[in-house]
């Protein structure tokens, strides 16, 4: 949903590496887009963020801190600003912290917990320094979100109590000396890192309980600055980081009565902890905490609008160029499925490329124009047909038939002119599939292009290079999946997901036409238990994204055995598969035939080249 703002437009610096995870909330706040959860994730007391990497959980809670409302200069900012009214505190989970916190010994157990609670107290103590105009950022602001006066007797109190409770070897004053002395603590800490596997015990002030004292600071905090009310919001990121005691702590509270806490979490789709959130025991949706998917099986096109939206005005692109006049029609967007613009000529045109696609596979595909007679429709006589009733029997299966006569034709997959098979708008703004940080790669790569070379619409080529470079990234983060070792083979989530990428691909392109043919997959029984580890990657890393069922509509779960999903359409050219929703097939039905089922035990990527046949 953000994006590096020192990053130059032109060839030379066509997309510069982005993440939230490294940048302050003031730099969020630059350019970001709220997504449709935001507003829900503000208004919300405790909040659950479920989404892959990449889907914006750290930008959205960023974004709830009083430093990145400040800082957030939008239409919408306002109306954000009056809504927030509690303190946001960002407690990061990185790398760092989990190589820490890890562990399943008393010590370092312990050690974690330590750790735990000296991130925390340091983001708490830098939150009352914004609030109270204590940081250096502020000077430049207009007006702090959720001001505080806080005198010099006040911040007194709050520092000896701090010390106090976390131990630290002498009380300040200042807020400021104190912040300083919690990181001291916490580089301390880390050399028991190398020392507590030896057996050699923590300190006394290793053992903390952080929740139970932030909430103690939280209600002192509010008496000395008179704001006896006011609710404290923990923002936890990436808990999938945090060791699994950890993450069961925090969800527990969720259904407890905190005074002065609520919490807001992002986690991953699929985690071992989340059993906590179900059960009698756990956090129920609507009463106990609001729980958000950031990610969606349907399309997210306005979505990705606003984010270029937002990269013409930083670029000072003129108001002419605008999606549609950038990109251009889609081949597989024919105007008639309600969506952002209706195409300005009849996309089934005698002699048009639709038409056209369909009118080659019902002379070189039998199994085509068998359907086609079948269902009644005379591709001749399509001008005589109500518009209505054409759209209803040729809109289900018109991407199907476009991908088909593409590779029956002898296109090959994963090539430049496959790529360029998905320009055009329609498709282009669904590419991304409502992932903020592919969208932004791809749209700054469209943006750079059009500084050097404003003539519109783009070529498909263009176009093409820059779903490639948006894919090229996206694969970077699924090639760097850890592999498993089942038996003889080394399997990689990669190769998983190559296998049911290339079985929809068949049965799409290389047997008999049907206009059922699966467009997802569910994790059926019989799928082997010892895959599950890779599919939980997939869809943590966005690979395959959930499709919601009456029996597994929760947005995150312990595992993946039992739901529906879809493959990113990000991976789309990869397999040569068509931007579509359509029913799921048992998961393991599919991989008939694939090298994952291979008694051999050879694993290797799917055969995806069609070869061209000229009957079904």
């Amino acid at each position: 949903m953000t994006l590096d703002m020192a990053t130059e437009f032109g060839s030379a610096y066509p997309v510069f590496s982005y993440t939230a995870t490294k940048m302050e909330p003031r730099e969020v706040a630059k350019s970001f887009v709220p997504p449709p959860g935001f507003q829900t994730l503000r208004n919300a007391r405790n909040a659950i963020l479920v989404g892959p990497r990449g889907s914006g959980k750290t930008t959205l809670l960023k974004m709830l801190t009083s430093e990145g409302l400040a800082a957030w200069d939008a239409e919408e900012a306002d109306l954000a600003r009056r809504s927030v009214q509690d303190a946001g505190v960002f407690i990061g989970v990185d790398a760092m912290w989990s190589e820490q916190i890890m562990g399943n010994t008393p010590a370092t157990r312990s050690f974690g917990a330590a750790a735990y609670a000296l991130h925390i107290a340091r983001a708490f103590i830098k939150t009352v320094l914004f609030r109270a105009g204590r940081d250096e950022y502020t000077a430049n602001l207009s007006a702090l979100h959720l001001p505080i006066s806080l005198s010099k007797v006040g911040e007194s109190r709050i520092a000896a109590r701090t010390a106090e409770l976390f131990k630290l070897p002498a009380s300040s004053a200042s807020l400021t000396i104190l912040d300083s002395r919690l990181g001291d603590r916490l580089n301390e800490l880390g050399t028991y890192r190398y020392r507590v596997p030896d057996g050699q015990n923590l300190p006394e002030w290793a053992y903390l309980n952080p929740l139970h004292s932030i909430a103690e600071l939280a209600q002192l905090v509010n008496s000395i600055v008179g704001e006896g009310t006011r609710k404290w919001a923990l923002l936890f990121d990436e808990l999938e980081l945090a060791p699994e005691s950890i993450v069961a702590d925090i969800l527990r509270r969720l259904r407890g009565n905190e005074p002065t806490l609520i919490f807001k979490l992002s986690l991953s789709p699929i985690l071992r902890s989340t059993d906590q959130l179900v059960g009698e025991r756990g956090a129920i949706h609507g009463q106990d905490a609001e729980y958000i998917a950031l990610t969606t099986p349907y399309r997210s096109d306005d979505f990705v609008a606003e984010i270029f939206e937002k990269q013409r005005k930083i670029a000072k692109l003129p108001i002419r160029y605008q999606p549609r006049e950038v990109l251009g029609p889609s081949m597989f967007d024919a105007g008639d499925r309600g969506g952002r613009k209706r195409a300005r000529i009849d996309p089934y045109r005698k002699g048009g490329r639709l038409w056209n696609s369909m009118d080659w596979l019902r002379r070189n595909d039998s199994t085509f124009a068998a359907y086609l007679k079948a269902s009644k429709v005379d591709l001749d006589r399509l001008g005589d047909m109500p518009a209505e009733l054409r759209s209803a029997k040729l809109r289900k299966i018109r991407n199907l038939a476009i991908v088909r006569r593409h590779f029956r034709g002898g296109a090959r997959i994963d090539t430049q002119g496959t790529r360029a098979l998905y320009t055009g708008e329609a498709t282009m703004l669904a590419f991304p599939d409502g992932n903020p940080r592919m969208a932004t790669i791809m749209v700054r790569e469209l943006v750079s292009l059009l500084k050097t070379d404003p003539a519109l619409p783009l070529s498909a080529e263009v176009q093409a290079a820059a779903i490639d470079a948006t894919g090229t990234r996206f694969l970077a983060l699924l090639h760097a999946q850890a592999g498993l070792k089942i038996g003889s083979r080394s399997v990689t989530m990669l190769d998983l997901v190559d296998a049911i990428g290339g079985a929809l691909h068949r049965r799409i392109v290389d047997v008999q036409f049907s206009p059922d043919v699966p467009a997802g997959f569910f994790v059926d029984q019989d799928f082997p238990a010892q895959y599950l580890p890779l599919l939980t990657q997939a869809a943590n890393t966005g690979a395959i994204v959930h499709i919601p069922r009456q029996n597994s509509s929760s947005p995150v779960a312990v595992t993946p055995r039992g739901r529906h999903y879809r493959l990113s359409y990000l991976l789309a050219p990869r397999y040569g598969l068509p931007v579509r929703q359509g029913k799921t097939v048992a998961l393991w039905n599919l991989l008939e035939g694939s090298d994952l089922r291979d008694t051999s035990g050879r694993v290797a990527r799917p055969a995806l080249i069609s070869r061209g046949e000229a009957d079904g």
